[in-house]
């Protein structure tokens, strides 16, 4: 896995206490949302999931960035596809 400056590595006992809604794929336990800096790289490396697995993702991510006070940029990977694929309404669900 790739870390960039300033990013902490869940370690294997942390990412296994984490329930299993605080992940962007909860059954696969993949992309953790357990704070606002996890929910930051699920935005970046949110092309990395597979296709059928990103609207799900997608709400997940909008949830927790709500939660964590994440801003999604409408330039981002997410922000694109929820256009994209016309999910518009997920951000009505979420900021209202």
């Amino acid at each position: 896995m790739m870390l960039f400056l300033n990013e902490e590595e869940l370690s294997k006992e942390e990412r296994e206490k984490l329930d299993d809604d605080e992940f962007g794929l909860p059954k696969e336990r993949k992309f953790p949302l357990n704070d606002a800096e996890h929910v930051r790289k699920a935005i970046q490396f949110f092309y990395h999931a597979k296709d059928s697995k990103k609207e799900e993702l997608a709400k997940n991510i909008l949830d927790k960035a709500e939660e964590y006070d994440v801003k999604i940029s409408d330039d981002s990977e997410v922000g694109k596809y929820i256009k994209e694929n016309d999910l518009d309404w997920l951000f009505y669900i979420i900021y209202l």
